[in-house]
């Protein structure tokens, strides 16, 4: 396998890279001392966007928690709402029936009488 000839050319207008070729630094050595600038960049910036993320996901799981309390609170209402009308239905239908009963009662009379 044949060593492979890499060409070093730098960005068109790397301030980096011809400040450091104005000051004599070796072709070379500049390139790669830019090149290494740039990887430093580019980790500082995964760096702040991991932190944000970071961020998020805690605001999205304080917000995931708040939703949970309010869902247990609201299946609370709702279980106290079935069990009063629970309750009222058997309060309720005997009341009805006793003047319904009462209504039949006449009517029958007033029909077979």
């Amino acid at each position: 396998m044949a060593a492979s000839t890499v060409t070093l050319e730098p960005p068109v207008g790397d301030a980096v890279y011809r400040a450091w070729r104005e000051s004599r630094v070796d072709a070379d050595l500049a390139h790669a001392a830019a090149e290494q600038v740039r990887n430093q960049a580019g980790r500082n910036v995964i760096v702040v966007i991991e932190s944000r993320f970071d961020e998020i996901m805690a605001k999205i799981g304080a917000q995931s928690a708040h939703m949970n309390e309010q869902s247990a609170r609201l299946e609370e209402k709702i279980d106290a709402q079935n069990t009063r009308i629970e309750v009222l239905q058997r309060v309720i239908w005997p009341l009805i029936g006793i003047p319904a009963t009462a209504v039949l009662g006449l009517l029958y009379e007033a029909v077979d009488g």
